[in-house]
């Protein structure tokens, strides 16, 4: 990336982490719509770096509750950032991983029609 690019970058993942500390702070659900839409654009920026599995995307939320170092940097944002995202990121990721699996069952029950 050019520098104009990682700083841009840089920028849209503070944006992400600033509005998850504003629906925290407003009360809203990490399972509910708006967070949700939040860790939807988390996950998009995560992909200028490379393509989480949704395995790995799981282990961050764990990662965001018990490993120093995350815990401590998002308690710089708010004391409970990392739980937050941890309880959003679980529900996010059961979505596409439902997603992914009534994909492979249609595409299943096509091939067998068209067996038929």
């Amino acid at each position: 990336y050019t520098d104009a690019q990682k700083q841009a970058i840089g920028d849209e993942g503070n944006t992400i982490y600033r509005d998850l500390v504003d629906a925290l702070e407003a009360g809203k659900s990490p399972t509910g719509n708006k967070v949700q839409a939040i860790l939807a654009r988390w996950h998009q920026h995560l992909r200028y770096f490379y393509e989480p599995p949704t395995e790995v995307l799981r282990g961050l939320g764990d990662l965001y509750t018990t490993h120093p170092d995350f815990i401590k940097n998002f308690a710089k944002l708010h004391p409970d950032l990392g739980e937050f995202m941890k309880q959003g990121i679980n529900v996010y990721v059961d979505a596409l991983e439902d997603a992914e699996l009534s994909r492979l069952l249609a595409e299943d029950e096509r091939r067998l029609a068209d067996e038929e």
